[in-house]
């Protein structure tokens, strides 16, 4: 998609990029205009829509930042603190191992600042690599919705996704509603594996979020808002991981 880019001769370099594509621009009495279609367009105009250009409705706003510390170090990227007038910033968070998200609804405003924990994506609930996968162990018998094994761990839930191991591939089974002693409850079971097939547990990704590891992380926060909107800074806490 072509796309426009801008020019500071403040900072001496490029700076941002806007998705409206003119065939011609022109600076004249200190105002930007631009031509699109033939036809003539005056930019920056506080009366109008912000991010709508060329009658077309108005685009979401994105900036993107990075965080490289300590290059050569893994580390974990715990959370996410905006400093602006607005927290209606939806968030996401890239890294050379993981991937995760902010909804601008989670953010809490502390001290003039909206902070939040970064949530792994709900489709990292295999992710082996994390503390929400624990296996429950060899099915002694199946029926009725009831799978039954010589013992459940005490960190099986009720709402954890129950799956199996269906020769080294990982099945969806269903949401364990019951937990007992020797067995789980799915209502509504979407295979019936045979006796002696492994099954395991993932808790969702989101509520065992720990952070994202990485070496770096690539942070995209995404705005809908049309009225102004400052952002002065965006900040990160970071540790090191340690295997």
């Amino acid at each position: 998609m072509p796309y426009t880019l801008s020019y500071d001769e403040k900072v001496n370099g490029w700076v941002s990029f806007f998705s409206y594509y003119p065939e011609m621009m022109v600076n004249l009495n200190n105002d930007l205009f631009s031509f699109s279609g033939g036809q003539l367009y005056i930019h920056n105009q506080e009366t109008s829509t912000r991010n709508s250009f060329y009658g077309q409705p108005s685009a979401a706003t994105s900036v993107e930042v990075v965080f490289n510390d300590s290059p050569s170090e893994i580390k974990t990227f715990k959370t996410i603190e905006i400093e602006g007038d607005s927290s209606q910033w939806d968030v996401t968070v890239v890294t050379d191992l993981e991937e995760g998200h902010i909804l601008k609804e989670s953010f809490k405003n502390k001290e003039g600042r909206f902070y939040e924990y970064i949530k792994r994506n709900e489709d990292d609930i295999l992710n082996f690599k994390a503390l929400s996968i624990q296996g429950i162990g060899e099915l002694s018998i199946f029926q009725s919705g009831q799978f039954q094994f010589d013992s459940v761990p005490n960190n099986i839930n009720v709402g954890d996704k129950l799956f199996v191991d269906s020769s080294g591939t990982p099945t969806l089974v269903g949401t364990i509603t019951e937990v007992g002693s020797n067995y789980v409850v799915v209502d509504t079971p979407l295979v019936s594996p045979p006796a002696g097939s492994f099954m395991f547990a993932g808790k969702s990704p989101i509520a065992e979020s720990t952070g994202l590891k990485g070496y770096y992380s690539s942070v995209t926060l995404t705005s809908d808002q049309t009225d102004p909107v400052e952002l002065f800074a965006v900040n990160t806490e970071i540790v090191k991981s340690f295997p």
